[in-house]
């Protein structure tokens, strides 16, 4: 990647990266030691900001207990990471790497992120994983499947907690769209489709919101729009999806993404024609890509 490139905080299986040119800084947490929303609050972290602005605005007004561990990776130096590690990345001037990821099943994150919780009940990555791990094992199981005594089945139980981990999540980082969506999701699963639009509602503010920072990357905001109009269309707000979908598209979304949204949304509301010219619009521009 470029200079000053990275990936945010993000969590997954055990995984490794060796570095073949320039270098890389990486920010770590161990399992359960992130700091709390308060603090990064705090530290005004939002976050959808990118990984060199989080270093330059957000570390220095951190306490020494909430910091990260920091080393840099150097072309020849392979980095090794155990499973639900918290890591940022950031590319100190061009940088060439290759790496691996393990697979991570539902029951390991199920497991890791208990781990966490029983430590910190309200650390957010702990709360995201284990809000996945039972998000899968969820739809997973089948409608109506294992009723109990309560007349609700397995597969509802296992939803409505999901959606608990999303709710408490969203409630301690409220700014995050993408985490917003994943309760959405949820939500669609289990058929509650008038509060998985509210869900469309709060991702889109959240991107509106005065607390954003003026330096998001111009890119993140565009796919961020671009899963809200997508999760819009899902939830049957069509007409809100193209609206929002054109705006990106004139933002400089990016194309074939935003278009698949774009004619999904038109489809919804029975504007075919509309999809079609759309379609042959985009083929006049990109004429290889038939």
């Amino acid at each position: 990647g470029g200079s000053h490139s990275g990936l945010p905080y993000h969590v997954h299986a055990e995984t490794w990266l060796g570095l073949v040119f320039g270098k890389k800084k990486w920010f770590v947490y161990p399992p359960g030691k992130s700091p709390s929303s308060a603090a990064l609050d705090g530290a005004k972290f939002h976050p959808l900001m990118g990984v060199y602005e989080y270093q330059t605005r957000v570390l220095p007004l951190l306490m020494k207990k909430d910091k990260p561990l920091e080393f840099v990776q150097k072309a020849g130096d392979v980095v090794y990471l155990p499973s639900n590690w918290k890591h940022a990345t950031l590319n100190l001037g061009e940088a060439i790497g290759v790496g691996g990821q393990a697979a991570y099943s539902s029951a390991e994150r199920e497991k890791d992120c208990l781990k966490v919780l029983e430590h910190n009940p309200h650390d957010i990555d702990g709360l995201r994983g284990y809000g996945l791990s039972l998000a899968h094992q969820g739809i997973s199981e089948p409608e109506g499947g294992g009723l109990g005594e309560d007349g609700i089945d397995k597969r509802t139980k296992i939803l409505r907690k999901s959606a608990d981990q999303f709710y408490k999540a969203v409630s301690l980082q409220p700014g995050d769209p993408e985490l917003v969506l994943l309760l959405g999701e949820v939500l669609l699963h289990l058929n509650e489709i008038k509060a998985a639009r509210d869900v469309a509602h709060h991702a889109l503010e959240a991107l509106n919101s005065t607390y954003l920072p003026n330096d998001v990357p111009a890119s993140t905001l565009v796919a961020a729009r671009t899963n809200i109009a997508r999760f819009m269309t899902n939830t049957g707000l069509h007409g809100e999806a193209e609206k929002l979908i054109r705006e990106v598209l004139n933002d400089g979304g990016i194309f074939v993404e935003a278009l698949i949204v774009l004619c999904t949304a038109l489809a919804g509301q029975g504007k075919w024609k509309d999809a079609v010219f759309e379609i042959d619009e985009a083929l006049k521009r990109f004429p290889h890509s038939s």
